[in-house]
Protein backbone atom coordinates (compact mmCIF):
# COMPACT_ATOMS: atom_id res chain seq x y z
CA UNK A 1 0.00 0.00 0.00
CA UNK A 2 1.30 3.39 -1.00
CA UNK A 3 4.28 1.91 -2.86
CA UNK A 4 3.01 2.46 -6.40
CA UNK A 5 1.47 5.35 -8.23
CA UNK A 6 -0.06 4.42 -11.57
CA UNK A 7 -0.19 7.14 -14.20
CA UNK A 8 -1.95 6.36 -17.45
CA UNK A 9 -1.07 8.51 -20.43
CA UNK A 10 -2.58 8.43 -23.88
CA UNK A 11 -0.17 7.36 -26.59
CA UNK A 12 -2.19 7.40 -29.81
CA UNK A 13 -0.57 5.74 -32.79
CA UNK A 14 -2.81 7.29 -35.46
CA UNK A 15 -5.56 9.84 -36.03
CA UNK A 16 -8.35 7.46 -35.05
CA UNK A 17 -6.56 6.71 -31.78
CA UNK A 18 -6.34 10.46 -31.10
CA UNK A 19 -10.11 10.74 -31.55
CA UNK A 20 -10.81 7.68 -29.41
CA UNK A 21 -8.51 9.00 -26.68
CA UNK A 22 -10.39 12.29 -26.73
CA UNK A 23 -13.73 10.48 -26.50
CA UNK A 24 -12.51 8.53 -23.44
CA UNK A 25 -11.22 11.75 -21.84
CA UNK A 26 -14.59 13.35 -22.47
CA UNK A 27 -16.35 10.65 -20.44
CA UNK A 28 -15.10 12.37 -17.28
CA UNK A 29 -12.75 11.31 -14.51
CA UNK A 30 -15.27 9.00 -12.88
CA UNK A 31 -15.97 7.05 -16.09
CA UNK A 32 -12.70 7.41 -17.99
CA UNK A 33 -11.21 3.99 -17.21
CA UNK A 34 -14.55 2.24 -17.65
CA UNK A 35 -14.98 3.77 -21.10
CA UNK A 36 -11.35 3.10 -21.94
CA UNK A 37 -11.81 -0.55 -20.96
CA UNK A 38 -14.88 -0.85 -23.18
CA UNK A 39 -12.99 0.69 -26.07
CA UNK A 40 -9.99 -1.60 -25.65
CA UNK A 41 -12.24 -4.68 -25.46
CA UNK A 42 -14.07 -3.71 -28.65
CA UNK A 43 -11.04 -2.34 -30.49
CA UNK A 44 -10.81 -5.21 -32.97
CA UNK A 45 -14.32 -4.39 -34.20
CA UNK A 46 -14.27 -0.59 -34.41
CA UNK A 47 -10.66 -0.27 -35.58
CA UNK A 48 -11.34 -2.44 -38.64
CA UNK A 49 -14.64 -0.80 -39.47
CA UNK A 50 -15.15 1.45 -42.48
CA UNK A 51 -16.62 3.94 -39.97
CA UNK A 52 -14.57 3.54 -36.78
CA UNK A 53 -16.01 6.60 -35.01
CA UNK A 54 -19.55 5.47 -35.82
CA UNK A 55 -18.75 2.12 -34.20
CA UNK A 56 -17.12 3.83 -31.20
CA UNK A 57 -20.31 5.86 -30.75
CA UNK A 58 -22.21 2.57 -30.42
CA UNK A 59 -19.80 1.37 -27.74
CA UNK A 60 -19.77 4.52 -25.62
CA UNK A 61 -23.52 4.98 -25.61
CA UNK A 62 -23.51 2.33 -22.86
CA UNK A 63 -21.58 4.85 -20.78
CA UNK A 64 -24.22 7.51 -21.37
CA UNK A 65 -22.44 9.25 -24.23
CA UNK A 66 -24.71 9.86 -27.19
CA UNK A 67 -23.59 10.80 -30.69
CA UNK A 68 -24.00 14.53 -30.01
CA UNK A 69 -21.72 14.34 -26.97
CA UNK A 70 -19.11 12.41 -28.94
CA UNK A 71 -19.26 14.96 -31.77
CA UNK A 72 -18.84 17.79 -29.25
CA UNK A 73 -15.80 16.02 -27.76
CA UNK A 74 -14.23 15.61 -31.18
CA UNK A 75 -14.82 19.28 -31.98
CA UNK A 76 -12.91 20.32 -28.83
CA UNK A 77 -9.46 21.09 -30.24
CA UNK A 78 -7.98 21.66 -26.79
CA UNK A 79 -9.00 18.12 -25.83
CA UNK A 80 -7.61 16.47 -28.97
CA UNK A 81 -4.45 18.60 -28.80
CA UNK A 82 -3.97 17.36 -25.23
CA UNK A 83 -4.14 13.73 -26.37
CA UNK A 84 -1.53 14.43 -29.05
CA UNK A 85 0.63 16.30 -26.52
CA UNK A 86 0.54 13.28 -24.21
CA UNK A 87 2.16 11.21 -26.95
CA UNK A 88 4.75 13.88 -27.73
CA UNK A 89 5.64 14.18 -24.04
CA UNK A 90 5.98 10.41 -23.66
CA UNK A 91 8.28 10.22 -26.65
CA UNK A 92 10.42 13.17 -25.58
CA UNK A 93 10.63 12.60 -21.83
CA UNK A 94 10.68 8.79 -21.67
CA UNK A 95 11.67 7.72 -25.20
CA UNK A 96 8.40 5.80 -25.52
CA UNK A 97 8.03 4.23 -28.96
CA UNK A 98 5.58 1.38 -28.37
CA UNK A 99 2.45 0.51 -26.45
CA UNK A 100 2.19 -0.51 -23.79
CA UNK A 101 5.28 0.99 -22.19
CA UNK A 102 5.87 1.15 -18.46
CA UNK A 103 8.31 3.43 -16.68
CA UNK A 104 9.36 1.97 -13.35
CA UNK A 105 11.92 3.95 -11.43
CA UNK A 106 14.28 5.06 -14.16
CA UNK A 107 13.80 1.98 -16.38
CA UNK A 108 11.58 1.59 -19.43
CA UNK A 109 9.79 -1.68 -20.21
CA UNK A 110 7.74 -2.24 -23.35
CA UNK A 111 5.19 -4.93 -24.08
CA UNK A 112 2.56 -6.74 -22.09
CA UNK A 113 3.56 -7.60 -18.52
CA UNK A 114 1.88 -9.75 -15.89
CA UNK A 115 1.23 -9.02 -12.23
CA UNK A 116 4.32 -10.91 -11.07
CA UNK A 117 6.54 -8.67 -13.19
CA UNK A 118 5.18 -5.57 -11.44
CA UNK A 119 5.31 -7.16 -7.99
CA UNK A 120 8.97 -8.11 -8.55
CA UNK A 121 9.86 -4.60 -9.74
CA UNK A 122 8.16 -2.98 -6.74
CA UNK A 123 9.98 -5.39 -4.43
CA UNK A 124 13.31 -4.54 -6.09
CA UNK A 125 12.71 -0.82 -5.70
CA UNK A 126 11.59 -1.26 -2.08
CA UNK A 127 15.00 -2.75 -1.26
CA UNK A 128 16.85 0.34 -2.48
Amino acid sequence: PGKVKWIFRDYPLDGIAVKVGAIAQCAGDDRYFGVLGMLFKSQSEWARSSDPIGEVKKVVRFAGMDGNKVDACLADEKLTDGVVQSRLDGTKKYDVNATPTFIIGDQKYSGEKDGKFFADKVAELSKK
